[in-house]
């Protein structure tokens, strides 16, 4: 299944920097807003935990490269920052990162 992810991922993703201090790193994640159809069955999941706000994008990314909150990545020239990530497994392998990105120096209130 992680094959499978990772030609998924270089098929279809978008090129993605990941910078730490001096160093970055450059790969393959899918980028996407989170529609309305979308943001209405993300809101029925965790209503109770808190509100996600429209304006979040979803990040499904390599399992190797580890994100965590707070994060900066730039994708075709635009700025986000990790609010929320999770490594997701299938039998005890990891197959991909999955995140909630919002847009770099924006105004989205985030609450959970």
């Amino acid at each position: 299944m992680k094959t499978l992810m990772e030609s998924i991922l270089q098929g279809y993703g978008s090129l993605v920097t990941v910078r730490e201090g001096e160093s970055a790193r450059t790969f393959r994640a899918l980028v996407q807003p989170v529609t309305e159809k979308g943001w209405q069955a993300t809101r029925k999941v965790i209503e109770t935990l808190g509100k996600i706000q429209k304006g979040q994008y979803v990040y499904i990314g390599p399992a190797d490269v580890e994100l965590r909150a707070g994060q900066r990545l730039e994708v075709q020239g635009e700025k986000f920052l990790v609010r929320r990530c999770e490594t997701r497994y299938l039998a005890d392998e990891a197959v991909y990162v999955w995140a909630l990105l919002v847009k770099a120096g924006g105004e989205a209130a985030w609450s959970s």
